[in-house]
């Protein structure tokens, strides 16, 4: 079995993660570090007829949060990139089965 986290989540974070405050809705906030893109696309899919946007995502190791912190259920979270001092709310997240979440955000103000 390989050890996702330790292997691939881990140095990809070292090297292109940012520090940013989560804050769960209802909870208390923590400070987690992920690689944060302003302008993350979609891949094309052909034949697909649907509308592409690029929108703000941020992807961090699972293991950065609470144990129970399921991307499926962050949307209304927020999120501060504290390089930027910008504020986000969580639209929606997904996982990837291997320890890595993507929540896909909408910008506040």
């Amino acid at each position: 079995m390989i050890d996702w986290d330790a292997l691939v989540l881990g140095p990809l974070n070292k090297t292109f993660g940012e520090p940013c405050t989560y804050t769960p809705a209802g909870g208390a906030p923590l400070t987690v570090n992920g690689v944060f893109d302003e302008a993350y696309t979609p891949a094309d899919v052909p034949g697909d007829t649907s509308v592409i946007s690029a929108r703000p995502v941020f992807g961090a190791r699972v293991s950065e949060f609470p144990v129970g912190w399921n991307a499926k259920n962050a949307q209304g979270d927020s999120l501060v990139r504290l390089l930027t001092g910008a504020t986000y709310i969580v639209k929606s997240g997904k996982d990837d089965g291997h320890g890595h979440a993507r929540v896909e955000l909408n910008r506040v103000g």
